[in-house]
């Protein structure tokens, strides 16, 4: 799999518009841990994942608000609703989840003063 961070260097080549979504802060059971990375495209295509699930679709939408926005913003999540499976199975956990996500559209687009 490609590195990240070349592929920020990538998209950042090619003037397509994407968010970089980041993993900033875990609470309780979470599919992935702070510093988890996914890019996210203005046609909501993605690299890498922050763990699947509502949560990520959630993330997805606020991401590409953020590329229309063109200003990063950080976001709550709470997993306890991805507990819930769709055919009517409750796992009652004691410590649903909680995560926060920095979205940055910015940043993928600085282009160096120099160039």
């Amino acid at each position: 799999m490609q590195n990240i961070f070349n592929k920020i260097t990538e998209i950042k080549n090619s003037g397509k518009k994407a968010a970089l979504c980041i993993i900033t802060e875990t609470k309780g059971s979470t599919p992935r841990k702070t510093g988890s990375k996914m890019i996210v495209f203005e046609d909501k295509s993605i690299f890498g994942t922050i763990g699947g699930g509502s949560i990520e679709l959630q993330v997805i939408n606020d991401a590409v608000n953020v590329i229309s926005a063109n200003s990063p913003g950080k976001f709550s999540y709470n997993l306890e609703k991805d507990l819930d499976m769709p055919i009517g199975i409750k796992f009652n956990a004691q410590t649903p989840g909680e995560i926060a996500v920095s979205i940055v559209a910015k940043l993928i687009h600085i282009k160096n003063s120099f160039e």
